[in-house]
């Protein structure tokens, strides 16, 4: 849902000259099968937030954390993907 959502709101605004779209790293359904444990610290001070002032991070995290939802999903294991083309 939240992929088609994005697809279809990029797909109706015009891009930006070279403006790109990253696609997750791995090969699963976001919110199903998996989920995004921490985003990017968006604070630039002693404290943490995340890109919608809430908590889902720690301080100076620089990255997006994504997770399976048991060890046992994390047994099965999920392919790690190329988040764009090769330039």
């Amino acid at each position: 849902m939240i992929r088609a959502t994005l697809a279809l709101l990029l797909l109706a605004a015009p891009a930006a000259a070279g403006s790109f779209l990253l696609n997750p790293p791995v090969d699963c359904t976001l919110g199903e099968t998996c989920f995004i444990q921490n985003f990017v610290d968006r604070d630039p001070g002693p404290g943490a937030a995340d890109f919608t002032c809430g908590p889902m991070t720690y301080d100076g995290h620089k990255g997006t954390d994504f997770a399976l939802p048991s060890l046992a999903a994390m047994r099965q294991g999920v392919d790690v993907l190329a988040a764009a083309p090769a330039r």
